[in-house]
C-alpha cells in the first residue's frame, strides 16, 4: 500500500487530479468534523463522481486538539509541542524559523 500525505491549497478534487487517485482520507474528531467533512464531500462527489472519501475517527484522548488550537498556541507563545506528532516537530519547528 501506498500512502501521501500531502499540504494544499486548493480543491481536493484538483488535488486528487494531480495526484491521479480518488481516494480522499480525513481525520474527524466529532460530529461536528463529520458534518462538515460530508458536505465538503457531496460538493466534491459533483465534480468528481469517482471520488471516495475515508474517514478516520480521532483517538479519543485527541479529541480537543485542533489545527486552531494549535495556530493560537503558536500566535500566542504558549506550549503547542505536546499537540504534535513527534515524527513531524522538527520539521515544524524548522516552518516556523523560516518564517520568522
Amino acid at each position: 500500500m501506498r500512502v501521501k500525505i500531502c499540504v494544499f491549497d486548493g480543491a481536493a478534487v484538483d488535488l486528487l487530479e494531480q495526484e491521479n487517485t480518488k481516494f480522499y482520507v480525513r481525520g474527524v474528531r466529532d460530529c461536528i468534523d463529520f458534518e462538515f467533512e460530508n458536505r465538503n464531500y457531496y460538493a466534491s462527489k459533483k465534480l468528481n463522481k469517482d471520488l471516495i472519501e475515508i474517514y478516520i475517527p480521532s483517538e479519543q484522548e485527541n479529541l480537543h486538539i485542533s489545527s486552531t488550537a494549535v495556530r493560537t498556541s503558536i500566535r500566542f507563545d504558549k506550549e503547542y509541542l505536546q499537540y504534535i506528532p513527534a515524527a513531524i516537530q522538527n520539521d515544524l519547528l524548522e516552518i516556523l524559523k523560516n518564517k520568522g
